[in-house]
């Protein structure tokens, strides 16, 4: 049975077969295996592959395209070969799946037999369907702008991506941008601590969201776009700072130096409320439910009302919830 989206984009069926069991241990870190869970829908058509690239224009908004270049710009990979090839492999299906229905590409999964890493899913974009993605996502990328111009210029010569201004007519464009950084390299965690800072007894929250990025330069685009109209926060509100590594590479330097944006308690709400419809990562969603129910929470204890079982319900639904 065909199955279709909301903007009526046909949906690939993921392969359910019962796949045996691999012997994870501590030792076999770079033994791994690959199993196709999805098809490809054209694969033995390429011109209904064509048309397909055709329509994606009239199904996707620019909002769509800024989420995807984020995660370009996180997780994603350009590859330079015969064909321009576009890579974008998560632990979490969700994204690669939304990617893979859209240009009917395939899936694969990546199990590893080592205990530490987690199974990765893969899908990839080659040729014609590499080159319109490359295109899409151009004028919005950071860290990858520059291969991703050398890439599209060896087919299609001189050419410069458009500028997108940091207005009010684009303003969801940008959000649909740090949506995607969200789900590639944020991180939101709640929980319920028994005393607060003012020294009075309660169950209140601890709450943190933050994105980080080894590429300073893709965290100020977000920085710069939540400093500017329509909000009113400032860079004291969304900060950024440097997280020297400690850890050593094989040469004996150190890795690269991390950096985060943190968002402080005046602008961790509206922003959960603000990237809730963006996100695809079905488990940072659901952590964002929960924030903002242990927020309304938070706020019905600072006004002093009194409700039974409060503490019970924020031990229950916050405790170690990690995006």
């Amino acid at each position: 049975m065909t199955r279709y989206s909301r903007k009526g984009t046909r949906l690939g069926k993921i392969n359910t077969r019962e796949v045996k069991p691999i012997k994870r241990t501590a030792q076999s870190k770079k033994q791994k295996t690959t199993i196709v869970i999805q098809e490809a829908l054209f694969k033995r058509n390429k011109m209904e592959g064509f048309k397909r690239i055709r329509k994606i224009d009239d199904l996707m908004d620019d909002s769509f395209w800024g989420y995807q270049a984020a995660m370009a710009d996180g997780d994603g990979c350009f590859e330079r070969s015969r064909k321009p090839c576009y890579k974008l492999g998560l632990t979490d299906l969700g994204p690669v799946k939304q990617l893979a229905d859209l240009y009917g590409s395939s899936i694969s999964k990546r199990m590893f037999f080592s205990e530490d890493l987690s199974d990765t899913f893969i899908t990839r974009l080659h040729g014609e369907r590499a080159l319109h993605f490359m295109l899409k996502v151009c004028p919005f990328l950071i860290e990858k702008r520059g291969l991703v111009i050398e890439m599209i210029n060896e087919k299609i010569p001189n050419y410069h991506p458009p500028k997108i201004p940091m207005t009010l007519n684009t303003w969801d464009v940008h959000l649909g941008y740090v949506a995607g950084a969200m789900d590639s390299e944020g991180t939101l965690n709640c929980y319920p601590i028994t005393f607060h800072s003012s020294g009075c007894l309660g169950p209140y929250m601890k709450t943190f969201m933050r994105i980080t990025n080894t590429n300073i330069r893709f965290l100020k685009k977000i920085q710069k776009f939540l400093t500017t109209l329509p909000f009113k926060w400032t860079t004291k509100d969304i900060p950024i700072r440097a997280r020297p590594s400690k850890q050593k590479k094989d040469n004996g330097e150190f890795c690269k130096t991390a950096y985060d944006i943190e968002f402080n308690r005046k602008s961790q709400t509206i922003m959960a409320a603000l990237l809730q419809p963006f996100l695809q990562i079905k488990r940072k969603r659901n952590n964002i439910d929960k924030f903002l129910l242990l927020r309304d929470v938070d706020n019905m204890i600072s006004k002093g009302k009194k409700y039974p079982n409060i503490k019970v319900l924020k031990t229950k639904l916050g405790t170690n919830q990690v995006g």
